[in-house]
């Protein structure tokens, strides 16, 4: 009997201590993604007549990523432009935002209108994400994280990509 319950303890300390480390990997991935997200705002340049004095890097109704985002990037700055992080809850907000992420559980389709303007430049999840829909799509690539790019739809919005930017990319869609 006394067995049992060490086993039953043991066997819940264990299922606690990998949700742990589960939720500690996600938030380390949002913080890696967020980094890059920063590190491209800076090659990158907009259409004169979308600059504001920050930079608005927005995130599509994702609470949590939204949270370590904005701890992430608090205080930053980005071309003498002060970043500033703000949560998307729905897609009429979308105008306000120069960089908008979609995370891996919001549905492209839901916004994909909104997300065409000009000037509006989206991050979001996998190769089909930039050849599809974005301009910049996160890919894993032997175990670490990587990007995309779109260029030909950048064009389009009116944004330009640095070539030292282009370079680093693991795909590039005309």
């Amino acid at each position: 009997m006394l067995c049992g319950l060490r086993f039953g303890v043991w066997w819940l300390v264990l299922v606690f201590v990998s949700s742990l480390s589960l939720a500690d990997e996600r938030q380390l991935e949002t913080r890696v993604k967020s980094a890059f997200i920063y590190n491209f705002t800076k090659y990158l340049s907009w259409p004169d007549d979308s600059m504001r004095d920050s930079l608005h890097i927005c995130v599509a109704r994702d609470t949590s990523v939204y949270e370590v985002m904005r701890e992430t990037l608090t205080s930053k700055e980005s071309q003498g432009r002060r970043v500033e992080v703000r949560l998307l809850r729905s897609g009429q907000e979308v105008s306000s935002c120069d960089v908008v992420y979609l995370p891996r559980n919001h549905p492209v389709a839901d916004w994909q209108f909104e997300l065409q303007a000009p000037g509006i430049v989206t991050v979001g999840e996998g190769s089909e994400f930039a050849s599809d829909y974005g301009v910049f799509g996160f890919v894993v690539v032997a175990e670490k994280i990587r990007f995309d790019i779109n260029l030909g739809l950048a064009r389009q919005k009116g944004v330009r990509i640095s070539s030292k930017l282009l370079s680093l990319a693991q795909r590039v869609v005309e």
